[in-house]
């Protein structure tokens, strides 16, 4: 016998059964563990107005928080989204980025890769930190999240500093985090990806992963930017600084992230 590619008659079922078979579609994928990506991507804006050339440049990292590897049931119709959406009742959204993240918070992991956690922590401690005019309320759906899954090089490193300082009540972050899965020690990736492709390996230490992934970030944003004029103007020297400032915080950054959480 040969293998079925195709079910052409499948749109002539009658609606019943469509929603039958995309109902145990839903219920019967790979795992129970929706991955997110949090980027923080660079950029240099000048402070005020765009137009002000007296204020100086500085770096400015943008986020956004989307799915991936999302469900194709989501892609497939109106009827597989619509079994998909109801049994995924909740959402995870940064300000009003699209698209948004469905998930099911009583049954699934929601899955931070080690830079994605990184980004997560560092927008509500560096980015949204007070004073700011920055809402709490721009992370939507955060608090709903029961168990977090993410890469971890040891237990010890289960407690550190980054997720003791998104759980604080005032945050609204992971406010109603109940587990915490190392996934990095399972061997295969959610999904069924290779580890060694999208997370650290065991035998390199992720601290220095992270650092790596997050200075090649600027350096590939340095390299893609054009300084006009003479290399030695005050501004384009200006601007390079800012470049190595933010070079030099990531180590920071990182130590801060790894700490050891007190009490």
């Amino acid at each position: 016998m040969t293998s079925l590619n195709s079910f052409p008659i499948f749109g002539k079922l009658p609606q019943e059964v469509r929603n039958m078979v995309f109902r145990a579609a839903a219920d019967n994928e790979d795992s129970n563990i929706v991955e997110v990506e949090f980027i923080r991507t660079p950029t240099i804006r000048r402070k005020g107005h765009p137009r002000n050339s007296r204020r100086p440049r500085s770096i400015v990292w943008i986020y956004s928080c989307t799915p991936y590897h999302v469900s194709p049931l989501l892609n497939t119709s109106k009827e597989s989204r619509a079994e998909y959406l109801l049994r995924h009742p909740h959402t995870l959204q940064l300000n009003r980025g699209t698209p948004v993240v469905h998930f099911n918070a009583a049954r699934d992991t929601i899955y931070f890769d080690a830079e994605s956690l990184f980004n997560f922590w560092h927008y509500i401690t560096r980015h949204r930190a007070r004073p700011t005019k920055i809402l709490t309320r721009n992370l939507k759906g955060f608090q709903a999240v029961q168990v977090l899954g993410s890469y971890f090089p040891g237990t010890s490193t289960v407690h550190n500093n980054g997720l003791a300082d998104v759980r604080v009540p005032v945050e609204r972050a992971l406010t109603n985090l109940q587990r915490i899965r190392c996934l990095g020690a399972r061997g295969v990736h959610p999904g069924g990806w290779d580890p060694a492709t999208i997370m650290p390996p065991n035998q390199r230490p992720l601290p220095r992963r992270l650092r790596r992934a997050l200075i090649q970030l600027l350096d590939d944003f340095e390299n893609g930017m054009q300084f006009p004029g003479h290399p030695q103007r005050a501004r384009i020297v200006a601007q390079r600084d800012r470049i190595e400032d933010a070079r030099d915080d990531v180590d920071v950054d990182v130590d801060d992230f790894f700490a050891p959480a007190l009490g």
